[in-house]
């Protein structure tokens, strides 16, 4: 029940220049989106971050691309990343099978695929705060509907904590700041 940092990784959705200036309270979606990045990248947990038709839609936001490395995004054209070829195979060879989602929209791309990696066999996390729609009506009823699909659902500061699992350690002191600075 618990996620385990051996067996997990981060995946970001879409959180692209055209569609973020849209997206509801997406200051705070992409200031949790940055801590939970920060902390894979401090406990080494392999990050993903998609781009749904960057053509169109444009490419990661210049704030997450500060964060992110550009090996990392996969581009997609299906709402659900497990649709893509080449993205099904990156997960699978990452060989882990806790997927923490983040990203936009949370009704279309992000419950899109976090269904399908349920119905693939993976055991996905949806970070609430670090999730969201234009409408705020269409993100919850997307984080109801995953949740009635036993998706578990979880805050930016659970992945954090059960990430570290323990308090002392040099890793907990230098990501203590990402959990107070919220």
């Amino acid at each position: 029940m618990l996620i385990n940092p051996q067996d997990s990784f981060l995946l970001v959705i879409d959180v692209q220049e055209k569609l973020a200036t849209q997206i509801h309270d997406i200051q705070q979606v992409s200031a949790n989106i940055i801590r939970l990045v920060k902390s894979a990248q401090a406990l080494q947990i392999p990050i993903l971050c998609t781009e749904h038709c960057p053509e169109k839609i444009g490419h990661t936001t210049a704030e997450l691309m500060n964060h992110i490395d550009a090996a990392s995004i996969v581009k997609k054209s299906h709402f659900s990343a497990c649709l893509e070829p080449e993205i099904a195979d990156r997960f699978a060879d990452l060989n882990r099978k806790q997927v923490i989602i983040m990203g936009a929209e949370t009704h279309v791309c992000v419950l899109q695929t976090t269904l399908l990696l349920k119905q693939s066999g993976y055991q996905p996390y949806l970070v609430t705060d670090g999730t969201s729609s234009r409408q705020l009506a269409e993100k919850k009823l997307a984080i109801a509907r995953m949740q009635q699909n036993a998706v578990d659902v979880v805050s930016t500061e659970m992945v954090i904590f059960e990430w570290l699992q323990r308090a002392d350690t040099d890793l907990f002191s230098q990501l203590l700041p990402l959990i107070r600075d919220n």
